[in-house]
């Protein structure tokens, strides 16, 4: 299970690695925009035009984030004067469970070991592992 962070695997590995960078734009572009409600909720995702989620998680405690997390989907535009901690039912949150449990190719490294190998988008997902942006993992389940 990895929580708050996409996970691509597939056969279409232009695909899923296009979507990755898009993303990581996304995540980097609403990241810059942290300094208040105003600036994170007018500043635009590049990859959709749609606009940055301010999230309140209390104590002072605020980010600018481009999807829905653990904490929820924060808010968008014309919403900042009534910001406040977002509350979410975690037992709501759908679990990240594998819709097929595909055998890895026997290697003489163990899969994790192989896949954690690969620095790349493109070469972890050819080679039928999972990629995030923290890097390559055996699979996304």
């Amino acid at each position: 299970f990895i929580a708050d962070v996409s996970c691509f695997e597939g056969d279409d590995v232009e695909e899923q690695c296009s979507a990755l960078e898009a993303e990581e734009l996304d995540i980097q572009t609403c990241g810059g925009a942290s300094v208040d409600c105003e600036t994170c909720t007018s500043t635009s995702k590049p990859s959709s035009g749609e606009p940055c989620l301010w999230i309140d998680f209390g104590s002072g405690f605020t980010s600018c984030a481009s999807f829905c997390g653990l904490q929820g989907c924060g808010i968008t535009n014309g919403l900042c004067q009534d910001v406040g901690p977002q509350e979410v039912d975690v037992m709501s949150i759908p679990s990240q469970t594998p819709t097929s449990m595909e055998t890895l190719p026997q290697t003489a490294l163990d899969p994790a070991a192989r896949c954690e190998a690969f620095t790349s988008c493109r070469e972890c997902l050819v080679d039928g592992c999972g990629w995030t942006p923290g890097g390559c993992l055996a699979n996304c389940g």
